[in-house]
Order: structure tokens, then sequence, then C-alpha cells
């Protein structure tokens, strides 16, 4: 499921965290929140890969953006936004098999994924 800008704009937490002018940039150009929510975000999860073959390498990532969950990836389509880092994680495709796999989590946050990581 693809994110559906237009209906992320509609958000009074989205217009507010833009500001007028970057939600006038929004409305007329489509890639602007999503530029914005890659640039502006926190990266709270990346899950890496080397497959060390052309091609056989990628990554995962969830973003935070103003209290909502972004998830982004070499290999998938952008979903989002989720309500909470338990959601996103929850709902991110893992049908991928990893050569030499690198997790990145923020220590400071390491209870909000144990759940998820000991499943």
């Amino acid at each position: 499921m693809a994110i559906d800008f237009h209906a992320l704009l509609r958000r009074d937490k989205v217009r507010i965290a833009l500001g007028p002018d970057k939600f006038a940039e929004a409305l007329k150009n489509e890639d602007f929140l999503s530029d914005t929510i890659c640039e502006d975000g926190n990266d709270v999860v990346t899950l890496a890969w080397d497959g060390d073959f052309p091609g056989g390498s990628g990554a995962n990532y969830i973003r935070e953006w103003n209290g909502l969950y972004f998830f982004s990836s070499s290999d998938h389509e952008e979903e989002g936004p989720f309500e909470s880092l338990d959601e996103a994680l929850w709902n991110i495709p893992t049908c991928v098999r990893l050569l030499n796999p690198s997790l990145t989590l923020p220590f400071c946050r390491w209870s909000d994924y144990w759940s998820w990581l000991a499943t």
C-alpha cells in the first residue's frame, strides 16, 4: 500500500508541521512531502544487507516524522503513515532474504523494538 500523500496533506498535524510555505509547495509538487519526510525525519530502524554481488544489496528504513512513522526501502514501495513504531514494524514487508544483514537501532529506544524482535 503506497503512501497517499494527498490524504496525508489533509491531516491537521501534517499541515501544522509543514507550515504555510512548505504546505503550499507540497500541494504543487507531489514529491515534496516525501522528500521532506526523508530529509527531516529521524531514522529509527535501518535493516541493510550486502549480497556481495551487483544488485544484491539493499536497505529498509522506518523514519519518524512529527509523530508519524513511514517505511521506505530500496526494494519495496513506501508505506505509511503509521501511528506508532509498533504498527510500522508489524506492517512492513518481511519477505526479504538477507545476506550479511546489518540492523541499526538507536540504543535509547531498545524497549520499543523488543516485542517485535522477540517474536
